[in-house]
């Protein structure tokens, strides 16, 4: 015999009520998942998250497991009618929890005497009618959609509803919102009474609001309470992240002594015999240790000697990542390098790959910092920013940059908008005298973030260049924030007057050649060298210099013409040029010619103030 849905309906609910009268016990049988969002998607003013016109307050539930009674619950736990909210009884039944639906029943009955559970409890009463489109609104979390989708239907469709399955959903969903808008808020009140009224979100699938309520409980002074929520949690749900998530949850949370202990003792056994939960012991060296270096002070060795226990295990990498940071952080390079080479050898991360490439650098080892730098540079914006800083130091190192290095900086610095970068090496490319390519580093440097040197960089480069409205511009723009760019400015325009002194010419003039156009033996002067000195008095800079270089090609410099180089290269603002030239002439015994220019030299990067 075939039985109708009707009186299918009625034998479920009976067997429903036996189980009810039968205690406790079965009572308590393991809640079966709600399909509820796991994240909030509704914001706090929207519509459904409206307390219904009208509504009336009800009783707080006698039995809400974990949960205290409320004392004020929210008018979500009843309907706009002040009929009983039966969302939860409803999501019981649809996951045919026998037992489940018995305790709701008992307990709306005791909150409404005389009241029945509806007839149509375990099963609706349209057969075929298709709700997929409401069902798709719910699966993208459009709940104002499907809010007004269902008034639609309404309205076309005097008496329609929506299936118990439908309806029970968009209720839990709509009421985890409200607990995550009150949790976010801190409204630890609120969250309980949105619990204790919608039972159903305090399942497995929404693990998150668990964790929420117990917080509340924490914050409202009832840590029995929240402590049976996390016990809920282990006894009840399986999946082993948000188990390992409860215990670390309840850590930060509970005082109560020996309350998180309890949980820890809750863990699984696994295969290998040990504890889910035995790594959170070691949360307290980690965190100890942690302390120490970010105060940059010892950490208890033993603490030390556990951590390092830790790391040489397997899937250690965190603790041996840890171990480099403290390690760096005492400057010991190769206590740190080792740490953080174990670390990577689970595959490549960002933070300990800055780890190695900082222990390198900093531990003398340029050539391996490069290398490592250029491997994990891909990594992130801070490892590639991080290569950038390593190959600029590495500029004008004994050892050059590998060429495809060097090649791949400018596209790099460019990529970063690295403007420390820009400037030095933009400095980089003036000391090998390719000045207008210095010049447009020093620009883009400025145009990604001012600096002092960047602006001196472009004021030398200007004058170099003979670009006087660029150099009066720069000028006028970076004195005022840079005091230094006003005083390089004042030595360059003094350095304009400054003339080689007198003995100095003379010493070159008295190196030409004896009648006839012939050299003495080994002094190595003749006409051209004479007619380089008359363009250098001329005030032709550059055109000595370039006459110069041509000439020293087949000719060895007289000392008297290596004079007139170095003071032209100081007119022109190439200090470190002419700084070199004058050394040279010191080595070679021109001591008083020597020191004249050093002196000057010396002088022009004496701020004016100290003179």
């Amino acid at each position: 015999m075939s039985l109708t849905p009707r009186a299918m309906a009625l034998l479920m609910t009976g067997t429903a009520l036996l189980i009810a009268t039968a205690g406790p016990c079965l009572a308590a049988a393991d809640p079966s998942d709600a399909v509820v969002f796991g994240k909030p998607i509704l914001a706090a003013d929207s519509p459904l998250m409206a307390k219904p016109p009208g509504t009336k307050p009800a009783p707080a539930p006698a039995d809400a497991g974990f949960l205290p009674n409320r004392a004020a619950p929210t008018p979500a736990a009843v309907a706009a009618t002040g009929e009983p909210n039966l969302s939860a009884l409803r999501f019981y039944a649809s996951q045919n929890d026998l037992a489940r639906v018995a305790a709701e029943i008992r307990l709306l009955r005791a909150k409404f005497p005389g009241w029945e559970p509806p007839t149509d409890l375990f099963t609706d009463d349209r057969p075929g009618e298709s709700e997929q489109a409401f069902w798709d609104l719910f699966a993208e979390h459009d709940l104002q959609g499907l809010k007004d989708a269902i008034a639609e239907r309404q309205r076309q469709t005097p008496g329609w509803k929506p299936s118990n399955d439908l309806s029970t959903k968009l209720a839990l969903a709509v009421a985890y919102e409200q607990l995550v808008h009150a949790s976010d808020a801190k409204s630890y009140g609120t969250v309980l009474d949105v619990a204790a009224a919608n039972r159903g979100l305090l399942t497995c699938s929404t693990v998150d609001a668990v964790w929420r309520s117990a917080e509340a409980l924490v914050a409202t002074g009832d840590e029995p309470h929240a402590v049976e929520a996390y016990r809920y949690v282990l006894n009840t749900c399986t999946d082993p992240q948000e188990r390992l998530a409860t215990v670390q949850k309840a850590s930060a949370l509970l005082t109560t002594p020996g309350a998180v202990d309890g949980l820890v003792q809750m863990g699984k056994r696994l295969p290998d015999g040990s504890s889910e939960f035995a790594d959170l012991k070691f949360d307290a060296v980690r965190r100890r240790v942690g302390d120490a270096l970010a105060a940059k002070q010892v950490a208890p060795q033993a603490d030390l000697d556990q951590l390092t226990m830790r790391a040489r295990a397997a899937n250690g990498s965190k603790d041996a990542e840890l171990l480099g940071w403290y390690a760096l952080s005492r400057q010991d390079f190769a206590g740190a390098e080792t740490w953080f080479r174990e670390a990577l050898k689970a595959g490549a991360a960002a933070k300990p790959a800055e780890g190695l490439v900082l222990a390198l650098r900093d531990g003398g080892k340029a050539g391996e910092a490069v290398a490592m730098a250029r491997h994990y540079a891909s990594l992130g914006a801070p490892n590639a920013k991080l290569m950038v800083e390593v190959l600029v130091a590495n500029l004008d190192a004994k050892v050059p940059l590998p060429a495809d290095a060097l090649a791949a900086l400018p596209g790099a610095i460019d990529e970063g908008h690295l403007a420390d970068a820009a400037q030095a090496y933009g400095w980089h490319q003036f000391k090998l005298k390719a000045v207008p390519e210095a010049q447009s580093w020093f620009r883009k440097s400025l145009d990604w973030q001012s600096s002092e040197a960047a602006a001196v960089g472009l004021v030398v480069t200007a004058k170099q260049l003979k670009q006087q409205a660029a150099f009066t511009a720069a000028v006028a723009q970076y004195s005022p924030t840079y005091p230094r760019v006003a005083e390089l400015a004042t030595v360059m325009k003094s350095a304009e007057r400054v003339r080689p002194p007198v003995h100095e010419v003379r010493e070159a003039r008295r190196q030409k050649p004896a009648a006839g156009g012939h050299a003495p033996k080994g002094d190595g002067w003749d006409s051209g060298a004479t007619e380089i000195v008359n363009t250098f008095q001329g005030g032709n800079l550059d055109q000595a210099l370039a006459m110069m270089d041509a000439r020293r090609a087949g000719h060895a410099e007289p000392k008297g013409l290596s004079v007139v180089r170095g003071w032209a290269l100081f007119k022109k603002g190439d200090w470190e040029g002419a700084k070199q030239v004058f050394n040279d002439l010191d080595a070679k015994g021109m001591h008083d010619e020597a020191s004249k220019g050093l002196k000057q030299i010396e002088l022009g990067y004496t701020p004016p103030r100290f003179r």
